[in-house]
């Protein structure tokens, strides 16, 4: 083998060992971001009615397995009238 291998093998090394010490460095932020995350995310399952939680499961079921436009459900859907409403009040505030 020659030095200009060695070089390039010596290289990819370091450069996986970056990657991994970046990837287990976010992997930590994530965990924490589930951990500080749950507690309002329980408060919040728990506030709804459960029949909108099982229709949202069922239209979740279907858009991981059919993709395309049934993912528009992770949309944010706002109400028209109320959204006007709070731009009108806001604005004669």
């Amino acid at each position: 083998m020659d030095l200009v291998n060695i070089l390039f093998l010596i290289t990819e090394v370091i450069n996986h060992d970056r990657t991994v010490k970046t990837l287990l460095k976010k992997h930590k932020r994530a965990i924490k971001g589930i951990s500080d995350t749950k507690p309002p995310f329980d408060e919040l399952t728990h506030s709804l009615d459960v029949e909108k939680i099982a229709i949202w499961e069922n239209d979740e079921k279907k858009a991981m397995e059919k993709r395309d436009k049934y993912l528009d459900i992770y949309q944010l859907k706002i109400d028209q009238g109320n959204s006007s409403l709070l731009l009108s009040s806001a604005n004669n505030g």
